[in-house]
């Protein structure tokens, strides 16, 4: 498989590792996940949707996704007809149709794009949490049970740092930028302006967001703050007890 594949190469009775051979390993996936994630990345790089982030976040959703013990089609289908205009042309690229809900609706089985359609939907949970809307809210909106939405946060962390090695190894600059940076807004359910901020311990989501609303941009803004005024702010960030 390895040799038929391209992972290996043959020259004088030596076997040696192909550029894909050493992304699949620089990335830790297996042989079988690495040929699905190239032809997946090598398709959505010829017409990715930079108009929105939601084409991007999907090819960091894990292909198969397994948090989501039973879909509620009825559910998926009035939050599918509800997607403005972006959304529904993602949805088309990657070849999520209203077709195929309604057939689900109606009992016929596909198991083939089942999983597509899983992915698409798991990447509009992530989208808003990444857009910075509570868990307890994503969770409400797409009837997910909390605790597997947040291992659908870590576990898509986790596979957009290993799609980034993989553009990495291949040479795929342009699109390892693009990806860049999504592991770490995963982890912590934020937009892009707060990951510098999130960088430092001790430091999540809400106190950056805080920080970033009171002038605190950057590292720079951070080390320069005297001490008392941080405490101040950081202490907003506290839920109040007594």
């Amino acid at each position: 498989m390895l040799l038929a594949n391209s992972f290996i190469s043959v020259e004088d009775e030596m076997f040696s590792p192909t550029q894909l051979g050493r992304a699949a390993i620089a990335s830790s996936l297996p042989p079988e996940a690495s040929l699905a994630i190239f032809e997946d990345l090598n398709s959505a790089s010829r017409a990715i949707a930079l108009d929105t982030e939601l084409h991007m976040l999907y090819l960091v959703t894990p292909i198969n996704v397994t948090v989501w013990q039973e879909c509620d089609w009825h559910h998926l289908f009035a939050l599918f007809s509800k997607l403005p205009a972006d959304h529904r042309r993602i949805a088309k690229l990657v070849g999520v149709s209203e077709k195929f809900i309604l057939d689900q609706l109606q009992g016929r089985r596909n198991n083939k794009m089942l999983q597509v359609h899983i992915r698409f939907f798991s990447a509009l949970a992530l989208f808003d949490l990444i857009n910075e809307m509570s868990i307890y809210q994503v969770s409400h909106k797409y009837r997910i049970p909390r605790g597997c939405l947040q291992t659908l946060q870590a576990q898509s962390a986790t596979y957009a740092a290993m799609i980034v090695a993989f553009c990495l190894r291949l040479g795929w600059t342009y699109l390892k930028a693009l990806l860049d940076g999504f592991a770490m807004r995963l982890l912590f359910g934020i937009r892009s302006e707060l990951s510098e901020l999130v960088t430092i311990e001790g430091i999540d989501g809400q106190r950056a967001r805080i920080l970033h609303e009171r002038g605190i941009t950057c590292l720079s803004h951070l080390s320069a703050c005297e001490s008392s005024k941080l405490a101040h702010l950081l202490t907003l960030a506290v839920p109040y007890s007594r």
